[in-house]
């Protein structure tokens, strides 16, 4: 995914009026160690709770950004 992506869906993305999904530097960052490290069949609340206390964001965000960011059973990589 590109950055132009990411921006799109980052200035669209306001549900319940909280904004859900983090700064690309941020996402940029999350998206490189789930890229690395993990395919979407290791996914469990316990790696979402732990990702989203490392990185210092809310869980709703990093659930957000790992739906937005799977694709064919493993993470996208952000790409500038």
């Amino acid at each position: 995914m590109t950055y132009e992506e990411y921006q799109a869906h980052y200035l669209n993305d306001f549900s319940d009026k909280y904004h859900h999904l983090s700064h690309f530097d941020t996402a940029k960052s999350i998206a490189k160690v789930l890229h690395q490290r993990f395919t979407v069949s290791d996914l469990t609340e316990e790696l979402r709770y732990s990702i989203a206390d490392k990185f210092n964001v809310a869980d709703a965000c990093v659930e957000r950004f790992m739906n937005l960011m799977m694709r064919d059973g493993e993470f996208q990589e952000l790409k500038m």
